[in-house]
């Protein structure tokens, strides 16, 4: 259109008489919906002959359709990506929302889930107690923090450094690294610190591990 000192469609309308409505079946390489008079006009306002106008509308047609098409692949890759991106965050939420319903169920039981390993191990020492049974039935707790990947903290009655990181002491004095003995397990998720285990310097009746 330069050649034809033409810089726009809107002149090209002008020049050629051609509505913006035709012109836009031009550029989409519609030929076949113009009249020849119509293609004539074209012709004579861009100082082409009508066989060169049909050969490079031709040429135009196929070039604009290449380039409409790689931005259509644009388009898609960059949606899916944007898809990707949107599954992969509200993933992440709902994997939050279990790990948070995970904790505040087990800060409501953590009493229970605190008592109930030593509770066992008493039971373990004296089968004729009357726990046993609820030991029994408390098991299933147990298998439950299993399968949310709680790990104990220690094991009732072991001895162990103390690390202030995972123990909670009876006294202040305790020092790091002292030995001292595991009273009630503690609670992990990973790195996750759920509860301390409570330790002491002695076992209770100043039992022997």
């Amino acid at each position: 259109m330069k050649q034809a000192s033409i810089n726009s469609w809107k002149d090209l309308c002008q020049k050629s008489g051609l509505s913006t409505l035709q012109l836009h079946q031009v550029r989409r390489g519609e030929i076949g919906q113009l009249q020849l008079n119509q293609l004539q006009k074209l012709a004579r306002a861009l100082n082409w002959s009508l066989e060169d106008l049909i050969h490079s509308l031709g040429v135009l047609s196929t070039t604009e359709q290449m380039n409409t098409t790689a931005a259509d692949i644009t388009e898609v890759e960059q949606l899916r990506q944007q898809c990707q991106q949107l599954q992969e965050e509200l993933q992440q939420q709902l994997n939050q929302l279990r790990t948070n319903e995970r904790r505040s169920t087990f800060f409501q039981l953590q009493t229970l889930l605190t008592n109930y390993p030593t509770a066992r191990r008493i039971v373990q020492l004296k089968p004729d107690l009357p726990a046993k049974n609820l030991v029994a039935i408390l098991m299933s707790l147990e298998n439950l923090l299993k399968s949310w990947g709680y790990e104990f903290i220690g094991s009732v009655w072991e001895q162990v450094p103390y690390n202030p990181k995972l123990h909670q002491p009876d006294t202040d004095d305790i020092e790091s690294g002292e030995l001292v003995y595991i009273r009630f397990v503690g609670y992990r998720e990973g790195e996750h610190i759920l509860c301390r285990a409570k330790v002491s310097r002695t076992l209770p009746g100043g039992r022997k591990s």
